[in-house]
C-alpha cells in the first residue's frame, strides 16, 4: 500500500511538472512580420476615416465601432463588417467605403479584444463575441435586411454565428477568405506563417481550467506575424 501510494504521489509530481513546463515554456514562437499583410495597407487613404463610436454590450463595457453611408436611406440594406485576427475596424476601411458608396449603410466593428474594444485579446466566456453582435444589433437597429460580412478569422466567426440559434437575425452571410479550422482543405501550416499557435501552452491551461485554476489565462498563447510597433498578442479565456 506504502508503494502505491508513493508511486500515485510519484506520478502526480510528474504531471504537475509537465503541466507547469508547458505553460511556463509552451507559448507560442515570435514570427517575423509578413510584408503581405502590412504593405496593403500603406496605400489607402484614411483621410476619410469615420471616428470611432461606441455602443454598450450587456456587461457594461464600451465596445467600438464605425459607420458608413448612414445618409443611405437603408433601402439596399445594412452591412456589419468583422475584421480578421489582431486587427481592427480600420482594416477593412475599402471594403466598408465600398458598401456605403454601393448604396449600403456600413459598420465595421472593432471586435471585443481588438482595437479600442475591451481588454487586448480578452473575453470572458466562449460564445461572448455572439452576445456582443446581438447587443450591437439591438443598440444600432440597422436598416433594412442585414447582412454580415467576415474576413478570415472574421469569416469563420461568421459561419460560427450562422450556425447559432440567433442566425436568423441576419439575411444574408458573406464570408471573404474565411478561417474554417485546422483540418480545412484551405489551411495551411501556421495559417502560412501569419499565426503561431502555443499548443502546449494551450493543453496546460486546458487542464488547470478543468481543476478551477484560471489565474494564468492571461498568458500569451497566440502570436501573428505584424510588425513589431503593431504586435498583438491574443489570449483567449
Amino acid at each position: 500500500m506504502l508503494r502505491l501510494t508513493f508511486a500515485l504521489l510519484a506520478l502526480a509530481g510528474v504531471v504537475v511538472c509537465c503541466v507547469a513546463a508547458a505553460i511556463a515554456f509552451g507559448g507560442p514562437a515570435e514570427l517575423p512580420p509578413m510584408q503581405s499583410v502590412s504593405d496593403p495597407l500603406k496605400s489607402v487613404d484614411f483621410s476619410d476615416l469615420p471616428p470611432i463610436r461606441r455602443f454598450s454590450a450587456r456587461d457594461g463595457v464600451q465596445l467600438a465601432y464605425r459607420a458608413y453611408g448612414e445618409t443611405n436611406s437603408g433601402g439596399k440594406g445594412s452591412v456589419i463588417l468583422v475584421q480578421g485576427s489582431s486587427s481592427r475596424s480600420d482594416s477593412i476601411h475599402p471594403l466598408a467605403k465600398g458598401f456605403a458608396q454601393a448604396g449600403y449603410v456600413a459598420y465595421a466593428l472593432d471586435v471585443r479584444g481588438h482595437g479600442v474594444s475591451g481588454e487586448k485579446g480578452q473575453i470572458a466566456y466562449i460564445g461572448q463575441l455572439e452576445d456582443d453582435l446581438e447587443d450591437f444589433l439591438h443598440a444600432l437597429r440597422p436598416l433594412g435586411k442585414k447582412s454580415l460580412v467576415g474576413f478570415s478569422a472574421g469569416g469563420g466567426f461568421a459561419l460560427r454565428f450562422a450556425a447559432d440559434a440567433r442566425r436568423n437575425v441576419f439575411d444574408n452571410y458573406l464570408l471573404l477568405a474565411p478561417f474554417l479550422s485546422q483540418d480545412a482543405t484551405t489551411y495551411r501550416p501556421a495559417s502560412g506563417g501569419w499565426a503561431s499557435a502555443g499548443i502546449p501552452r494551450i493543453l496546460g491551461l486546458i487542464v488547470l481550467n478543468r481543476i478551477g485554476i484560471s489565474s494564468f489565462n492571461f498568458l500569451p498563447v497566440t502570436a501573428f506575424a505584424l510588425r513589431p510597433e503593431s504586435r498583438n498578442i491574443l489570449t483567449p479565456r
